[in-house]
């Protein structure tokens, strides 16, 4: 991978920058954002790194910034010295998928977290030959979860805001990831209609409620599980993988194997 590292520590800077070295990929390191803007330019970059500290305004402004540009569809990791900084609606509405503090970056931890965010497994290969629709009327969760998905280079998904425009659709899917507050159309109705159409495809609901009366309605409505917003990259990796097993010994099974 290219990872380009936003990061005013020099200190950190040059610790990240042997890890990911270390770790097999490549690093560009910059304390400045609009440096840090002119190498996305100009180099493929597959993963942002930045170091956000309440004195470390140019974290908080390439962030911004980011945000204003669209995202450029790459996920972000964010390092921080803050013991109290969490991903909140805010840092997800950024792009940020995952937050490390600082005093726990080492050799071992890095290469851990992209490890499990990378593995090359069965799970993640029977994946990319699923077709994958992906409903939220919000443009950044969308965003976000397009980022997850290309990162982990699975390109088979078609991104929709409109529930109209899932539904209407001649197309069915394998796996369907919704979002459970639409405009106009109920998250259970969306719910229902996949259902009669399809018995056999898989739908996990991102919500940002913790309703137990409204989680378990959406489970009876006919969804597989649900994701709580704002999740982290390895959260929703491992959920994606978690009922792609399950559909895989359904397949399995329906099939006498």
């Amino acid at each position: 991978m290219n990872i380009l590292h936003i990061e005013k520590s020099s200190l950190v800077s040059k610790v990240m920058k042997r890890i990911i070295t270390e770790s097999g990929n490549s690093v560009f390191n910059t304390a400045d954002s609009k440096e840090g803007f002119a190498i996305l330019d100009n180099e493929k970059i597959d993963f942002i790194i930045i170091g956000l500290d309440s004195e470390d305004s140019e974290g908080s402004h390439f962030l911004r910034k980011l945000h204003e540009d669209g995202g450029r569809g790459l996920p972000v990791l964010v390092l921080t010295e803050d013991e109290y900084l969490k991903i909140d609606d805010k840092l997800f509405n950024l792009g940020v998928v995952d937050l490390i503090n600082k005093k726990y970056i080492s050799d071992d931890n890095f290469k851990r977290y992209f490890d499990i965010f990378l593995r090359e497994d069965r799970l993640l290969k029977q994946l990319r030959d699923l077709k994958i629709a992906v409903l939220d009327d919000n443009r950044q969760c969308l965003s976000n979860v397009k980022a997850l998905l290309d990162f982990n280079r699975i390109k088979n998904a078609d991104y929709f805001t409109e529930p109209e425009d899932l539904l209407t659709g001649m197309k069915d899917y394998d796996f369907y990831i919704l979002d459970l507050v639409m405009p106009r159309v109920s998250g259970e109705k969306v719910i229902k209609n996949i259902r009669e159409r399809n018995k056999d495809s898989m739908i996990i609901v991102v919500t940002s409620s913790g309703n137990e009366k409204l989680l378990n309605t959406i489970i009876v409505s006919g969804a597989d599980d649900f994701i709580s917003k704002p999740f982290t990259a390895n959260i929703f990796m491992s959920r994606m993988k978690a009922n792609v097993r399950h559909y895989s010994r359904f397949k399995s099974i329906q099939q006498g194997n």
